[in-house]
């Protein structure tokens, strides 16, 4: 594959892969962890999660990549200038005051899987050493705890109760019909 001169000279400057490069393009450009991940190395593993722990992994393994998305990040902000003119660029806002935001932020369902195992990884990412490993601990056990209640569903047995002979019509049709045909 063909890399551009961009990324070419910073694979070499940061001494990284340009496949390296182009993630932490994604990455600084508001795609995901995951996401950009995903996109760049093609992995066989499908899960956020799985491919969370894959990017992290090869971010810790290295450090150009770090360095690389420090820098990206730090030329974004110095070329972004603030709109001083007091209208705010893109989709109107919806008008919400910190109240109803907070009411709304307190309504979420504990109980769903899904949606705590969200709030985890959200908390995993932000979080470091102990405290990120027994974040992800936790979210292990939540989907051990989602794979066994789907092997539950499946275990599910079915039991097919057989009809009696005067209640099935259609044996007692083709039956009749049979004696008819001797008799002619």
């Amino acid at each position: 594959m063909q890399f551009s001169k961009f990324t070419a000279d910073h694979a070499r400057n940061f001494n990284i892969d340009p496949r390296d490069v182009l993630f932490c393009l994604l990455y600084c450009s508001g795609a995901s962890v995951a996401e950009s991940y995903a996109v760049v190395y093609r992995p066989k593993t499908t899960t956020a999660t799985g491919l969370q722990a894959a990017a992290r992994k090869l971010m810790n393994l290295k450090p150009g990549i770090n360095a690389l998305i420090a820098e990206l990040n730090s030329k974004h902000a110095d070329s972004v200038t603030p709109d001083t003119s007091g209208r705010r660029r893109g989709r109107p806002r919806k008008d919400i005051d910190a109240s109803a935001a907070l009411a709304i932020r307190d309504t979420f369902d504990y109980t769903d899987k899904d949606a705590v195992l969200r709030e985890l990884v959200k908390e995993a990412e932000i979080t470091s050493g102990s405290e990120r490993a027994r974040i992800l601990m936790q979210v292990a056990e939540l989907q051990k705890m989602k794979a066994e209640q789907a092997k539950g569903d499946e275990k599910r047995v079915q039991f097919y109760v057989p009809l009696s002979f005067p209640q099935c019509a259609e044996l007692l049709e083709l039956l009749q019909k049979e004696h008819k045909k001797g008799e002619i």
